[in-house]
């Protein structure tokens, strides 16, 4: 059962990147090293030194992208602003509730204002960092072919537990994953949680 969980977090590792997380190859390298000694002897459609370079190659090429590391300090900008905002607008509106204000109403009612601004500002700079954060990733994603190759992958490995399914040798109702993308064989999606698809191991 452990190795088998090792083989579901693989797959949750993989989806992760495979949506625009800038992987670490080292956990990468642990967990195909885990996960090959329990798959053998069955081929993968990517080697394991070719899986850790595409890996290695993205990270690389994300984090020396200079157009995004000044959208990490746009996007951090945008929460800080946000987040004052939130507590700008909120805590002055709980004070003017419960302490009906006098002489402070001006104050107060320029706190609240400033909030509203701040969030404003905010949260459109969060998703000016985010359509232009994916269009780069789109960009680098591509030269890899990286959706393709991952997709690809995940597929081998949910295919690898079907089978082991169909054998009767393991239970799905025990083997639960969190996805960002549903669209893998083998896998029933059984509920949400937040971004994240809940799903089984299925060989229907």
């Amino acid at each position: 059962m452990t190795n088998l969980r090792q083989v579901l977090d693989l797959i949750e590792f993989l989806d992760r990147y495979r949506s625009g997380m800038i992987a670490d190859p080292q956990l990468a390298e642990e967990l195909l090293g885990k996960c090959e000694k329990f798959m053998k002897p069955r081929h993968p459609p990517l080697s394991r030194k070719e899986l850790i370079q595409m890996i290695q190659k993205t990270r690389r090429t994300l984090l020396e992208e200079s157009s995004v590391n000044k959208l990490r300090n746009i996007y951090r900008l945008g929460r800080v602003l946000s987040t004052f905002g939130i507590f700008a607008t909120v805590l002055p509106l709980l004070v003017f509730m419960l302490f009906p204000p006098t002489e402070y109403y001006d104050l107060i009612l320029g706190i609240i204002i400033l909030g509203i601004v701040m969030i404003n500002v905010g949260y459109p700079l969060m998703i000016y960092v985010r359509r232009r954060y994916h269009k780069i990733l789109e960009s680098v994603y591509a030269r890899e072919h990286v959706n393709e190759r991952i997709k690809k992958y995940i597929n081998y490995l949910t295919s690898f537990v079907a089978d082991l399914l169909e054998k009767k040798r393991i239970s799905g109702e025990e083997l639960t994953m969190t996805l960002l993308n549903p669209d893998y064989d083998h896998i029933k999606i059984v509920g949400k949680k937040g971004r994240f698809f809940v799903a089984i191991p299925c060989y229907e």
